[in-house]
């Protein structure tokens, strides 16, 4: 008999709508620069296995969504566990209004060509921590939120409010009132910090960063560390950030 191990486990999720994608037919995928064919699983999961441990990289292509890299680092022990937001692409059926984004990122030597950036919305079940205090190392967050729990974009990547002590993590799961995280903790933080739902996008050769989003909101984004927050209208919106 022949034995596999898991060595990767992710879901799909529609970057405009939020929801999951749990029958994404036609998916095609390119691991370490090879074709591969994940393996789907019932509840729309993707499962890789026996892969070596050390970083991979994942790329995936579905017919109306932009091509989405996912990079990773496997120990070899317990599967990795991601949740891959596809953003709109050519093709894909926008309905209603459209709320469009175009971010010209630039630093002291001109445009971040290819810079990473986090763009994080609010959400209505708008997740605060409900404990005193969380400590740097801490693997789980109790919650408070409104709505049912199926509201939030769990598995999925958050940005933790806080001021000068703001972070990303990344909540696995709920468990009742418990959010259990992918990684310990880094920072501390105390009761009534907001988590935004944050995706993560990269600017081009000439430092844009393109995004649709289904409604207008404050957004907030994150990149090199720093933080900064764009109230966006309907329709056509431009920005630019000179980082520090």
């Amino acid at each position: 008999m022949i034995h596999r191990q898991v060595s990767a486990v992710f879901q799909l999720r529609d970057g405009f709508t939020g929801r999951m994608l749990p029958n994404a037919g036609g998916l095609l995928a390119r691991l370490d620069g090879a074709p591969c064919r994940p393996l789907w699983k019932q509840g729309g999961h993707w499962v890789l296995t026996d892969l070596a441990p050390g970083p991979h990289r994942l790329e995936l292509v579905l017919a109306g969504y932009r091509p989405e890299p996912v990079e990773w680092s496997w120990d070899g022990a317990a599967p990795w566990q991601g949740c891959v937001v596809l953003k709109p692409g050519q093709g894909y059926p926008l309905r209603g209004d459209v709320t469009r984004l175009v971010l010209q990122l630039s630093g002291k030597n001109g445009p971040l060509a290819h810079e990473a950036v986090w763009l994080c919305t609010p959400s209505a079940a708008q997740p605060k921590l409900a404990q005193d205090k969380a400590q740097p190392g801490d693997t789980q967050l109790r919650l408070y939120y409104k709505g049912p729990a199926a509201a939030l974009p769990v598995p999925g990547a958050f940005l933790l409010q806080d001021g000068g002590h703001t972070e990303r993590i990344e909540l696995l799961r709920l468990e009742g009132e418990q959010g259990i995280l992918a990684a310990p903790l880094e920072q501390k933080h105390s009761r009534g910090r907001e988590l935004l739902p944050a995706q993560p996008y990269t600017a081009d050769r000439q430092g844009v960063v393109e995004a649709l989003l289904c409604q207008p909101c404050q957004l907030t984004v994150q990149c090199r560390g720093q933080v900064k927050t764009f109230d966006l209208a309907p329709g056509e919106n431009q920005g630019q950030w000179q980082l520090e």
